[in-house]
């Protein structure tokens, strides 16, 4: 008995998290990624031709994978930027003498900003960190339409007059703002909508956009509010 199922399935969440979520991975990842499918394919052909290989654990921990990944958001910290110095002249090669990184939590649903930072100042207590400071610089609760709302439909029938393959929904994004407000007074459904291809590697070091996707945007946004006028 081996783990090549459970193996099979942390690729599957890789597979669908990197595209449905938000591109997580830069150029080289998705490169690797490239290559992990074509390994995934290889193991299931030889598990066929091999009478002695379990395809079916094969199988199933990919599906299970892949089931994981459409239905857990990606949550987690992302690192924004982290900087030492050394404080004095002159220059010298010495242990710096204070250090800072600017991190983001990235918060789902039903998760409060509060208890996170808690969390944090905890943790760092815990583990003998108790001298570092926390400077927070903007915080709010996560918020969340329903999926299937007539909203999010609605994008996404507007979206498949325009665009000859539609719209990707991505159930949860990041950002930061004040929409949890008409969440928790209006019930008001916020749904956005962004210029964007398979390759457009957001917030990596290699984030781009096409003008000819601009283009098809406004076509879009047109078809959108025809749509929204008919209601």
């Amino acid at each position: 008995v081996g783990a090549s199922g459970a193996i099979f399935g942390i690729f599957g969440v890789l597979f669908v998290a990197s595209r449905l979520h938000l591109p997580m991975l830069d150029r080289r990842g998705m490169a690797l990624l490239r290559q992990v499918g074509s390994l995934i394919v290889i193991n299931i052909l030889i598990g066929f031709s091999l009478g002695f290989v379990d395809n079916v654990a094969h199988i199933g921990g990919l599906a299970a994978g892949l089931l994981m990944g459409v239905a857990l958001p990606p949550g987690g910290v992302s690192t924004r930027g982290a900087a030492t110095r050394f404080i004095g002249s002159p220059l010298a090669t010495v242990v710096p003498q204070t250090a800072r990184a600017k991190v983001e939590f990235r918060l789902v649903p039903d998760q409060d900003p509060d208890e996170i930072l808690a969390a944090l100042r905890a943790h760092l207590d815990t583990e003998g960190f108790g001298a570092v400071e926390i400077e927070v610089q903007g915080k709010c609760p996560p918020y969340k339409t329903e999926p299937n709302g007539w909203l999010p439909r609605l994008l996404l029938e507007t979206a498949r007059a325009v665009y000859k393959d539609g719209a990707v929904l991505t159930p949860v994004a990041t950002g930061i703002g004040n929409r949890y407000v008409f969440k928790r007074w209006t019930a008001m459904p916020i749904a956005g909508f962004a210029i964007g291809y398979a390759g457009y590697q957001i917030e990596t070091n290699d984030e781009h956009i096409r003008v000819e996707d601009y283009r098809e945007q406004v076509k879009w946004v047109a078809t959108i509010l025809a749509a929204l006028a008919g209601r």
